[in-house]
């Protein structure tokens, strides 16, 4: 695809995203293929995390941290029978480390399509919402903040307008991009984008933002320490972990840290911390091994972190979380 060929291209996916009757994942995959023949890594890694859902919290745009509310349904023993009612749940004044970590935001990692989804009209259904269920363990630290009530269910709620807000962003970058694109390629007659990856990646910044990819951070840096983002301005890249011998280093000081802070950590049930150390033994069978499977320890490592979730009570979760989300993306790419 020649220059102008790929001004063409750039130039229709403008036009459907100024379309109201073309869908955002379409402009997407249309965005993919231009990816491709950019050969442009951070654009493609950012357009694939919008189609396919983005596989953890470390890789998010700041857009999709995003305000949410908590309703559940309420019920309260009285001599007359029982009283039930459903309400929205103040969440703030507790000191649970998950609730206290989404008065920053939900992650909200879904897919685009799925987020497209609900916003269209179904019949004569309207206030669609996008909905998480919390965990029994979630529900007894809120039950703390409304005594005399008992808490049945409940769930996280994401509004339309939410929702909304986050595709139109989308929309918005990637419009930014292409016209800041569009606009290079029609004036610098000796512009070829297929040879100046430094000019994209900072056109890119400038109109996406903060993009992973091959192990590099660029955009505005963020560095995480316990359960908050502190963001460091600046315009240098941050390199990850990018050798298998890091990596398996890495893999070697986590198991370590889960294995002293589950002794440490007396509140975590007995049969998730067996169900852990098992997962555990994985990941130090396949760290010693001379040639580790880097897949069996993704798995493992999602597996400890979809067991701590249903824990999150005890102050060490928090920490072993941190250490599995920041090595997870290494894993799986």
């Amino acid at each position: 695809m020649n220059k102008e060929q790929i001004a063409e291209w750039i130039d229709g996916i403008i036009r459907d995203l100024t379309d109201k009757d073309k869908t955002l994942e379409d402009c997407l995959r249309k965005t993919l293929v231009l990816s491709f023949k950019l050969k442009n890594d951070r654009l493609k890694t950012w357009v694939e995390s919008e189609l396919n859902g983005y596989a953890s919290e470390e890789l998010l745009p700041d857009y999709r941290l995003v305000g949410l509310e908590i309703w559940g349904n309420l019920a309260q023993p009285t001599y007359g029978g029982i009283i039930t009612r459903r309400a929205s749940l103040h969440f703030q004044g507790s000191p649970h480390p998950y609730l206290v970590k989404l008065q920053e935001g939900y992650p909200l990692l879904s897919t685009v399509a799925s987020l497209e989804s609900i916003l269209r009209p179904l019949g004569d259904n309207h206030g669609s919402y996008l909905t998480f269920n919390l965990s029994p363990h979630i529900l007894k630290a809120l039950e703390k903040l409304y005594d005399g009530w008992i808490i049945e269910k409940a769930w996280i709620q994401l509004s339309e307008f939410t929702i909304t807000a986050v595709l139109s962003q989308v929309k918005t970058n990637l419009l930014q991009f292409l016209l800041v694109l569009s606009d290079e390629l029609g004036t610098d007659t000796n512009f070829s984008v297929m040879n100046n990856q430094d000019k994209v990646n900072r056109i890119l910044e400038h109109t996406i933002g903060h993009v992973h990819a091959e192990n590099v951070t660029f955009g505005t840096n963020y560095q995480t320490k316990g359960n908050q983002n502190n963001v460091v301005q600046g315009n240098q890249n941050t390199q990850q972990i990018s050798s298998s011998g890091q990596v398996v280093t890495a893999i070697k000081e986590l198991v370590e840290q889960i294995k002293s802070q589950l002794q440490e950590a007396t509140d975590i049930e007995p049969d998730i911390k067996e169900q852990v150390a098992l997962q555990v033994a994985t990941l130090e069978k396949q760290a010693n091994k001379d040639k580790p499977n880097f897949d069996l320890i993704g798995k493992s490592m999602q597996i400890i972190e979809s067991l701590l979730l249903d824990a999150a009570s005890s102050a060490y979760v928090p920490l072993i979380l941190e250490g599995i989300r920041h090595l997870l993306p290494q894993l799986t790419k």
